[in-house]
């Protein structure tokens, strides 16, 4: 716990702290300005956060300077101090606040997670506490949005601290990196098809025909292998057969041939349609319009003429394309030609059998690579289905159960403070979450509702502090403020901070607790937190 805060640019030196309900007082005028947001940011510089630093008020009319602190673990003392100057350096001190020893800031947070207790092995502290250290002059203070760390924080952090904060986060963690990790191998997968390192993916239909021919050359491989064997090899036969494997290339390749023609076609039309000059006549139009701006025509024109120009260099890239394929299929069809001619003079039926065998064999090899290619992809994409969903499932159980603890005893916290009021609810999803109260959006009620998610939290985990500004309190109704207070002086085994204004106007026994608890009394008039106001005029 924190046990005192010390520091000579403070009007009381010495700040002692206890478990339980501590109170920074401000006065009955609730007056501004006096330092009661500082105290409790000086508070949050005492656990390691770093807003208090970035006062520019404060370093303008203070100048950097020391905080010095204390903490207390299993009857131990801790002392240290920070400066405001070096915010990611602490140092280790004696009783007196002398330095012993200079560490860096992280060296600090792994002290409190281990005496504090908290055994969240991808929660930092502060990514932990920050949250529920509600001041003002930081981010987390949208009363809409009470998970939210910071400003438009993304709602898969907000619910990634919750599942770590809850203990639900590394087992999640480990679904995660398999659906991360199937995912990017089904991209891998992709590029190397784009890259032709692999065959395309082929349909139910594609796989049926495929299949097929197949069968097909397998059954005249064990034809050829059987007239080989037996030296009755027929020379018109294998010449057939030769001949139809070459037939099939060729057929293909027209097909190929003729749909790159046709693109070549419409690519040159769309080229010659394309004019260099896009322009409206604006002699012409000026003497319709003599009133027409004719600089915003021209600038219309401009921009006419440069898109021309994009999709020219574009179609002519594509025209090169074109004919390159065009000229790259019509050697393959010389070739088969040429090999169908071969095949026509060749008087070797043997040899000819023998190259009939090896063509289809490898043919043969070709199309079961692309049965293999096409069950790899399935597998893949199918082992990424699997993840996501196993993912989904993991974390919207874990959500469940964190849920159904919440807005349980957000119930019963509502139900002691405000028992004629609805309770606020929470509904969470894998990415992000919505903060509701049913039938009730007044602002009291949010503020009130914010202060009951903290508690919660406080009450359901190993959360050790929260510390909540005056800003929380402004809109919510006396009585349910006084339960409130009530709530917080129960929470004896943890410390609570707050910054509380008008402390008269409640009923004798809250007044009676706020005034038991209060560790600093701050007012106008010499007894601010540095002993002065700067917004006062000169």
């Amino acid at each position: 716990m924190l046990k005192e805060i010390k520091c000579d640019k403070f009007a009381q030196t010495c700040i002692t702290f206890h478990t339980g309900l501590n109170v920074i007082a401000g006065d009955e005028n609730a007056s501004n300005s006096i330092g009661k947001s500082s105290a409790l940011l000086v508070i949050d510089f005492a656990f390691g956060g770093n807003t208090y630093a970035r006062q520019d008020d404060i370093l303008t009319n203070v100048g950097h300077h020391d905080i010095c602190f204390c903490h207390v673990f299993n009857h131990i003392e801790y002392y240290y101090k920070r400066n405001t100057s070096t915010p990611s350096t602490i140092f280790i001190c004696d009783s007196q606040y002398k330095v012993v020893e200079e560490q860096p800031i992280d060296r600090f947070y792994s002290f409190l997670l281990e005496n504090y207790g908290i055994r969240h092995g991808s929660l930092s502290f502060r990514n932990y506490v920050s949250l529920f250290s509600r001041i003002y002059g930081k981010e987390n203070l949208n009363e809409k949005k009470p998970l939210d760390s910071r400003l438009s924080e993304p709602g898969n952090q907000s619910i990634d601290r919750l599942l770590k904060i809850f203990d639900e986060f590394d087992t999640i963690e480990e679904q995660k990196r398999i659906k991360e990790e199937t995912k990017k191998r089904l991209n891998t997968f992709k590029s190397a098809q784009g890259m032709k390192l692999i065959n395309q993916t082929l349909s139910k239909k594609e796989r049926i025909e495929t299949e097929s021919e197949i069968t097909a050359c397998s059954t005249s491989i064990e034809s050829i292998t059987l007239q080989l064997s037996s030296m009755s090899v027929n020379l018109d036969n294998q010449q057939l057969e030769a001949i139809s494997i070459q037939k099939q290339q060729q057929q293909l390749l027209n097909t190929l041939l003729s749909k790159q023609k046709y693109k070549l076609y419409r690519l040159q039309r769309s080229l010659r349609s394309a004019k260099d000059e896009c322009v409206v006549d604006t002699t012409q139009l000026s003497l319709f319009f003599p009133t027409i701006n004719i600089q915003e025509v021209d600038k219309i024109n401009e921009f006419h003429g440069q898109l021309i120009g994009i999709l020219k260099t574009k179609l002519l890239s594509e025209i090169k394309v074109c004919q390159n394929l065009i000229t790259e299929y019509n050697i393959q069809m010389e070739d088969i030609n040429q090999e169908i001619n071969k095949i026509l003079k060749s008087n070797n039926p043997v040899g000819l059998a023998v190259d009939n065998l090896i063509r289809l064999k490898s043919h043969r090899d070709k199309l079961i690579k692309k049965i293999e290619d096409t069950d790899k992809y399935n597998q893949c994409n199918q082992d990424k289905k699997t993840a996501a969903e196993n993912y989904t499932i993991i974390v919207n159980k874990a959500l469940t159960g964190i849920q159904q603890r919440l807005n349980n005893e957000l119930a019963a916290l509502c139900e002691s403070v405000s028992p004629r009021k609805n309770p606020p609810q929470f509904a969470l999803r894998e990415s992000a979450y919505d903060f509701f109260i049913p039938n009730d959006t007044g602002a009291g009620s949010k503020y009130k509702s914010t202060i009951l998610t903290d508690l919660s939290f406080m009450n359901l985990t190993d959360l050790p502090f929260v510390i909540h500004d005056t800003i929380l309190f402004k809109n919510i109704e006396d009585d349910t403020m006084e339960n409130i207070i009530v709530k917080y002086a129960s929470l004896e085994s943890k410390q609570v901070f707050i910054a509380f204004d008008h402390i008269a106007s409640f009923s004798e026994k809250v007044t009676k607790i706020l005034r038991e608890h209060t560790i600093l009394s701050i007012t106008p008039g010499g007894r601010e937190l540095f002993g002065k106001s700067w917004n006062i005029k000169n």
